[in-house]
């Protein structure tokens, strides 16, 4: 694959409120984001086109970006993203993230954090398909083998925080 459609830069602008916080947790998450949320909502037809072009837009792909991408991009990247930010795999073990003065979230809030960035992924998403799927004329690629089914949902059992 190798084109990132999003900088993690803009990730930590549009969803985290940290200014401080270190964006280069989110930059081995963008790919995995786009292949495993945008690639199945678009469908693999107009997904790769749009990777094609996606340094040099028109102006329907550019409205696609700025308006639905990016931000559902950057929802799923953080909640990708999420338990590297908590915790960190070492030589000794996993270890928890901490700092001097901050205190880990209890793993309830955690996990309910971390599902709302997953929501608003998905909100994201349904919003750019009702957008496409009302101007079909912009998106003629955008077709059978698009899928946002399952997005919404968990039928793989239980989710562990």
């Amino acid at each position: 694959m190798g084109i990132k459609i999003i900088t993690a830069q803009t990730v930590r602008e549009l969803v985290v409120t940290d200014i401080s916080f270190d964006e280069t947790y989110f930059d081995k998450y963008i790919e995995l984001a786009q292949a495993k949320y945008l690639k199945p909502a678009l469908g693999k037809e107009f997904y790769n086109n749009y990777l094609l072009q996606v340094h040099t837009l028109s102006a329907p792909y550019q409205i696609l970006k700025d308006e639905y991408i990016d931000k559902l991009l950057s929802y799923y990247i953080v909640y990708e993203a999420f338990p590297e930010v908590r915790d960190k795999l070492t030589n000794q073990g996993v270890m928890h993230n901490r700092s001097e003065f901050t205190e880990q979230t209890p793993s309830f809030d955690y996990g309910q954090l971390r599902s709302t960035y997953n929501y608003n992924g998905n909100f994201w998403i349904n919003e750019m398909i009702e957008y496409i799927l009302e101007n079909p004329t912009d998106y003629p690629l955008f077709g059978e083998d698009c899928s946002s089914e399952n997005l919404n949902s968990n039928n793989k059992g239980f989710i562990i925080y």
